[in-house]
């Protein structure tokens, strides 16, 4: 797949990160690819009751007693339609209610939620265990810019392009893992 300009690589150079226009998605999903949605609904309420509605085709990173107790503020990943799609743009407008992740593989949500179950704790350098936010936007783009080759690689895994709309909630930053 060809990328639009303007380019930009990390300063690792291990990362791109390209704008696309909003219809970027569904032409990604005409050509038969799937697009997922990390969907953060701790700054959105909208988020929880979406995701109920969605059945079996969104899921709660968390599990056990955590799904259930912070269902209001948890992380989730859904399969995205072009439904979806048109409901986040209509109603998350300018809120940081997460992110797409795009595969040309055959991965299934679930084992999507797998993958990224493994990041919601990570160790710091002195081995202390922390909760990385990594389905906030916020977050993520930071991640992205100036995690090394190693770090990228296991954070993509099955994924082939993050992407994440722009401030303004016009355009999106497609971010790919270079080889």
């Amino acid at each position: 797949m060809e990328l639009n300009t303007p380019t930009t690589e990390s300063e690792h150079g291990e990362i791109r990160s390209e704008e696309h226009d909003l219809s970027f998605l569904g032409g990604w999903l005409a050509k038969g690819k799937r697009v997922f949605a990390l969907l953060d609904a701790c700054d959105e309420p909208l988020i929880p009751p979406k995701v109920l509605s969605l059945g079996n085709h969104a899921v709660s990173l968390y599990r056990g007693s955590a799904e259930q107790d912070y269902s209001s503020i948890a992380p989730y990943v859904a399969a995205v339609d072009q439904e979806l799609i048109d409901w986040i743009y209509e109603n998350l407008d300018g809120t940081p209610w997460g992110y797409f992740a795009l595969t040309e593989v055959s991965c299934s949500l679930h084992e999507l939620r797998k993958h990224f179950r493994r990041f919601l704790t990570v160790l710091l350098p002195d081995r202390r265990a922390v909760l990385f936010r990594f389905y906030d936007p916020r977050v993520i783009k930071t991640f992205l810019e100036t995690a090394d080759q190693e770090e990228l690689r296991a954070f993509f895994g099955p994924v082939n392009y993050f992407s994440l709309t722009t401030s303004d909630q016009k355009k999106m930053d497609l971010f790919q893992r270079l080889p």
